[in-house]
């Protein structure tokens, strides 16, 4: 009679990202480096990709060797993953020079995968291309637990630009609210030009909801406003999105 496959979670990865409601990014691949076939098919190793995570997974039929294999082989290993770009679109969005290669690493006591200072290389933009490398230092795990790392991407802060002229008021006077509270901005020495005094974090749709309040003599006219959700410009140095009028 054959002894029942037992599934040991040794880690999970998952990318993290703010401008999705949802906190979590699929823009990306992660599969384990060519040299790692090797020790993968010797200890029944298996990395596996669920809905929002990777897992890496051992597989055997008595739960006690793993930990023991753990202790023992693992200990000093350090495991190496490609992450490939799946949606060339990020760069729109997330705040990552397209023309570096980036490397994460994890640390002791944390479960950020942080990004080293070093550059790999240079590439070019396409379909898959390929984002980083992560290094999983064992020496730093415990058999016992399973550690959830992450890696953060970050988000790219826009200043955002309005053109009131577009509106079908003839009004001079706005107050800008973004999810009901007021935001400052400033006219850009352009007619009818408005700029945010600060950036804003862009966010996918649905996220924020943008009223230009009009106001008028007799009432105020409240005009939706679609929030940007890429940047259009780069200018100084400073990211600049422009927002559309909702008539």
């Amino acid at each position: 009679m054959s002894l029942a496959k037992c599934y040991f979670d040794i880690f999970y990865i998952h990318v993290k990202c703010n401008y999705y409601n949802s906190g979590i990014s699929n823009d990306f691949k992660i599969v384990p480096s060519c040299e790692l076939s090797n020790i993968f098919n010797r200890y029944s190793l298996s990395f596996i990709k669920m809905s929002n995570l990777y897992r890496l997974v051992c597989v055997r039929n008595d739960i006690s060797s793993i930990k023991k294999d753990y202790k023992s082989i693992f200990k000093d290993v350090i495991m190496k993953f490609d992450i490939f770009v799946a949606n060339k679109n990020i760069y729109n969005f997330c705040d990552l020079n397209v023309k570096e290669t980036y490397l994460f690493k994890n640390e002791k006591k944390s479960c950020e995968l942080k990004q080293s200072s070093i550059n790999l290389r240079a590439n070019e933009v396409y379909e898959d291309k390929l984002f980083g490398k992560i290094l999983i230092n064992f020496s730093e795990l415990t058999p016992d637990t399973v550690t959830e790392f992450f890696i953060n991407i970050p988000v790219i802060k826009s200043f955002w630009v309005v053109n009131t002229g577009n509106t079908k008021y003839n009004i001079n006077e706005y107050d800008f609210k973004i999810n009901g509270k007021i935001v400052k901005f400033e006219q850009t020495g352009n007619a009818n030009s408005y700029i945010s005094k600060t950036t804003i974090e862009l966010r996918e749709s649905g996220f924020y909801t943008f009223n230009l309040i009009g106001k008028d003599k007799n009432t105020n006219k409240c005009i939706k406003i679609i929030p940007p959700l890429i940047y259009d410009n780069i200018i100084e140095s400073k990211y600049v999105s422009n927002c559309a009028i909702n008539n």
